[in-house]
């Protein structure tokens, strides 16, 4: 078996160890390796009537989040920016690869790098920098990738963020009459 299934085996059979009976252990496997498997019937269709089933797939944001918290664990670990960013690269990967590494997997595991190599390189890279190089990583590394509608939805959404984020997008004025 190859390892991302090994450590997913793992990671299933340890959670299901300790949560036992819990009510929400479906849920929770669910939330960390995107198996829905033991969700019922019933929490299933709740869950899709209220839309919030799209957010038990693995998908960039889990990973996203999982190297957000991975950076905040490693800096209280270690001083150095280079090593806190090489472990958040690490350990996001092997998360990316036991979550089976679907394409919004690669996407996100491929932006998160390209930023945490920067941070690593101690290099001062613009978002805009950041983002191309992403895109160049995501085709390069997955060329059929720019045929799928996801692949432009996800560039799309991170563009719109970073634009809003740096400045770009005017705010409204707090003493505003509309």
């Amino acid at each position: 078996a190859q390892l991302h299934h090994s450590l997913r085996y793992w990671v299933r059979g340890e959670m299901e160890r300790r949560l036992q009976q819990s009510p929400v252990k479906g849920l929770l496997i669910a939330l960390t390796i995107g198996e829905t498997a033991q969700i019922s019937r019933a929490d299933w269709g709740q869950l899709s009537q209220t839309g919030t089933n799209h957010l038990l797939i693995i998908s960039g944001l889990h990973v996203g989040l999982i190297a957000a918290m991975a950076f905040r664990v490693f800096r209280l670990a270690f001083s150095s920016i280079r090593v806190v960013s090489l472990l958040t690269i690490l350990f996001t990967g092997a998360y990316a690869s036991m979550a089976g590494l679907g394409l919004p997997v690669q996407r996100a595991f491929i932006m998160t790098s390209v930023v945490l190599l920067a941070l690593c390189l101690k290099r001062k890279v613009t978002a805009t920098a950041m983002f191309s190089l992403s895109l160049l990583g995501v085709v390069l590394f997955q060329p059929f990738a720019v045929l799928q509608t996801g692949f432009w939805l996800s560039f799309a959404a991170v563009f719109s963020l970073l634009y809003g984020f740096i400045g770009r997008v005017d705010r409204v004025p707090k003493n505003s009459s509309q």
